[in-house]
C-alpha cells in the first residue's frame, strides 16, 4: 500500500478601513494569504532498487519468492519522496459607490468605482528524485533516465510571479421612471461598466460591460446585456519550464508499415497497436489573455394576478451566446501522432514528434512500402498554445415558489436548468488536416482527433443539466432536500468494436438535511444544529474512458456521507 500525507497551512490576514465622505461609502483592506501544501508519500528508487536486486549477498531483493521479502530489505529502496507547493497573495484595494451621484430626468445615477493592486507568486518544488536533481542510470544498459522515482515521469521544479493592477467603474442610469406614465415602459434601467487590468508580465487588457433592464408592467421584465470579457494565462501556462508525461499512444506510423508489409489486416487494427511515448509540455511566455463577447437577453415574469395567499411565483428563461477567442490549451499529444502519420505519407513529418534513428529491424519492416523508415517516438513536444475561437450558446430555465407563512410552516421551491444550444470550436489547420484526412479515406474515420468541430454531447459537455430545491421551515426546524441532474454524453475516448463512441449515462444525486436554530437566552441563543446526507442513493459516476474512470469535469465520485454542521451566531 502507498501511504499519501498531506499537510495543508493556510495563513490569510485582512485590515480595513471603512467610512463615509462627500457622500460615498468607501472602504479599504490590505489581504495577505498564504497557502502550503507538502505531499509525502511512500517511493521507489529505481537506482537503489537495482543495487538491491544485483545484490549478490543474502540481503538481495528476490523478486521471485512472493512475500518471503522482510522490511530490511524494502527499506533498501522505499524512501520518502516529498513534494511542497506553495502560492502567495499580497493586495490593496479600494472601493466608492455613491447612490446619487447627480439627477437625471428618470432618477439619480448611481456609481461604484474601484482600484486594486495584487501581487501573486507560484512555487511548485518537486522531489529531487523528480526534478533532474538525482537520476538514473540503468547499470545493464547505461542509459539514463532524468527521474529515479519509480514509475513517475521527469517534472522540474516551477516559480512564477505576477503584479496585477487594475480599476473599474460602473454606472447605473434609470432611462424611464414609473412616475413618466409612458405606455408599455414601467422602467428603462441601463447599466454601463468597465474594468481594465496591467499585468506585468503580458500587457494590458481593457473591457466594457452595457445591461438594460426594462420592466413592461409590474411583474414582467425583459433584460439584455452586452460584455467583454478575459482571462489571463495562470503562472504555471506561463512559466513551467518542462513536464513530461509518460503515455500509451498508439504510433500510428510505425503500425502502418506493419499494414502495408501486410502483418496487419487493416488500419482499424491500429487502434489496439500502442507504445509507450513521452509528452513534454511547457510553458509558453508568449500566451495571450483569452477573450470573450458575451451577449445575453431574457424574460422574468412575476404574475402579481395570483393572490399573495398562493405564494410568490417566479419564472425567467435566459438565451446566452459565449465568442471565446485564444483559448489557452495544448494541441495534443495524440493529435501530434495523427499528424505525423498524415506527413509522412505526404513526404515530410511532424517535427514535434521526436523519433530514434530507425534500426535494422525498423529499415526491414518498412521495405516495400514506399516510405521512409522511422523509429521508436522518444518524446512529442507540446506547448500551451492559443486556441482558435470557440462558441457556446445555451437556454437558462428558472422557477420559484415562496409560499407565505401557514400554520403548517412555509415552503420554498426553485428548478433551475440550462440547455447547451452550440458548442462548437474551430479546428487549426493542423486539426482541419487531419479532418481532411479522415474525409478522404487516408485517416480511418473511426480514429479520434480532438480539441475541434461540434462538442457538445461528447467529452464531458451534456446537452441538459438540472438542479432542483425543496425547503419546509416550522418555527426553529428547517428540512432540505436537493437534486441534481445532468443528461448523458459521449465520451469519443472509447470506441466500440463495431465503431460508435462510448456513452456515458446520464445522473441524478439527491441530497437531504434537518437543521435546528436554537432560541433563548444564555449561549444556546444563535446556536444552530445542522445533520445532513449528500448522495442519498450512494451512487457511483458513470463509466467513462478518463484516466479514473470517471468525467471529473462533470461527476464526484463522493459516496454517500454524513455531516454535522454546528455555527454559533453572536
Amino acid at each position: 500500500p502507498t501511504r499519501i500525507e498531506v499537510k495543508n497551512t493556510q495563513v490569510r490576514a485582512l485590515a480595513g478601513l471603512r467610512g463615509y465622505h462627500f457622500g460615498f461609502d468607501w472602504e479599504s483592506a490590505v489581504l495577505y494569504s498564504k497557502a502550503k501544501v507538502e505531499d509525502t508519500q511512500d517511493a521507489v528508487s529505481m537506482t537503489q532498487f537495482q543495487q538491491a536486486l544485483a545484490d549478490s549477498t543474502s540481503a538481495a531483493y528476490n523478486p521471485f519468492c512472493g512475500g518471503c521479502n522482510d522490511w530490511s530489505k524494502l527499506d533498501r529502496f522505499f524512501y520518502k519522496a516529498r513534494r511542497q507547493s506553495e502560492t502567495e497573495l499580497y493586495l490593496w484595494d479600494v472601493k466608492a459607490s455613491r447612490p446619487d451621484l447627480f439627477r437625471t430626468w428618470a432618477g439619480d445615477v448611481g456609481m461604484a468605482t474601484g482600484l486594486e493592486v495584487r501581487h501573486e507568486t507560484q512555487r511548485d518544488d518537486r522531489d529531487a528524485h523528480v526534478d533532474g536533481s538525482l537520476t538514473f542510470t540503468d547499470a545493464i544498459t547505461g542509459i539514463q533516465y532524468p527521474s529515479d522515482m519509480y514509475g513517475v515521469s521527469p517534472t522540474p521544479d516551477t516559480y512564477g510571479s505576477r503584479t496585477v493592477a487594475g480599476v473599474f467603474a460602473e454606472f447605473s442610469v434609470p432611462l424611464v421612471s414609473p412616475g413618466m406614465d409612458i405606455p408599455l415602459v414601467r422602467s428603462l434601467d441601463l447599466q454601463v461598466a468597465g474594468r481594465a487590468e496591467r499585468y506585468n508580465d503580458f500587457g494590458s487588457v481593457a473591457k466594457p460591460k452595457l445591461a438594460l433592464g426594462w420592466q413592461i408592467i409590474d411583474g414582467l421584465t425583459v433584460r439584455s446585456s452586452w460584455a467583454k470579457g478575459f482571462r489571463a494565462p495562470n503562472l504555471e501556462q506561463v512559466n513551467a519550464t518542462m513536464v513530461s508525461r509518460s503515455n500509451s499512444r498508439t504510433d500510428w506510423v510505425q503500425c502502418l508499415a506493419d499494414v502495408r508489409s501486410g502483418a496487419q489486416a487493416s488500419m482499424a487494427a491500429c487502434k489496439g497497436y500502442t507504445a509507450s511515448t513521452t509528452a513534454r509540455r511547457s510553458g509558453n511566455p508568449d500566451l495571450k489573455p483569452e477573450t470573450s463577447t458575451n451577449t445575453s437577453a431574457g424574460i422574468v415574469f412575476q404574475p402579481r394576478f395570483i393572490p399573495e395567499d398562493f405564494g410568490r411565483f417566479t419564472f425567467a428563461v435566459d438565451y446566452y451566446k459565449y465568442a471565446q477567442e485564444g483559448i489557452i490549451g495544448l494541441f495534443g499529444e495524440g493529435n501530434a501522432l495523427i499528424l505525423d502519420y498524415v506527413l509522412r505519407q505526404q513526404g515530410s513529418s511532424n517535427a514535434d514528434v521526436v523519433r530514434a534513428d530507425p534500426t535494422a529491424d525498423d529499415i526491414a519492416r518498412y521495405a516495400g512500402t514506399g516510405l521512409e523508415a522511422a523509429g521508436k517516438v522518444l518524446y512529442v513536444r507540446d506547448q500551451y498554445v492559443n486556441l482558435e475561437p470557440q462558441t457556446v450558446r445555451g437556454v437558462d430555465y428558472s422557477f420559484s415558489w415562496a409560499s407565505p407563512e401557514t400554520r403548517a410552516g412555509r415552503f420554498d421551491v426553485s428548478l433551475n436548468g440550462t440547455r447547451l444550444i452550440e458548442f462548437y470550436r474551430q479546428r487549426s489547420p493542423a486539426l482541419q488536416a487531419l479532418e481532411d484526412a479522415k474525409g478522404s479515406g487516408l485517416v480511418d474515420p473511426s480514429i479520434r482527433v480532438t480539441g475541434g468541430g461540434n462538442l457538445i454531447g461528447n467529452g464531458g459537455n451534456p446537452q441538459w443539466k438540472w438542479s432542483g430545491t425543496l425547503t419546509w421551515r416550522y418555527q426553529q426546524v428547517s428540512v432540505g432536500a436537493s437534486a441534481r441532474y445532468s443528461s448523458s454524453f459521449v465520451e469519443n475516448g472509447l470506441v466500440l468494436a463495431d465503431g460508435t463512441p462510448w456513452t456515458v449515462k446520464s445522473q441524478t444525486l439527491a441530497n437531504a438535511f434537518v437543521k435546528y436554530d436554537f432560541r433563548g437566552d444564555g449561549w444556546v441563543d444563535g446556536l444552530s444544529l445542522k445533520v445532513g446526507a449528500n448522495n442519498l442513493a450512494n451512487k457511483r459516476p458513470p463509466v467513462s474512458s478518463d484516466a479514473f474512470g470517471y468525467s471529473s469535469a462533470v461527476y464526484q465520485a463522493y459516496p454517500r456521507y454524513w455531516y454535522v454542521n454546528v455555527t454559533k451566531a453572536f
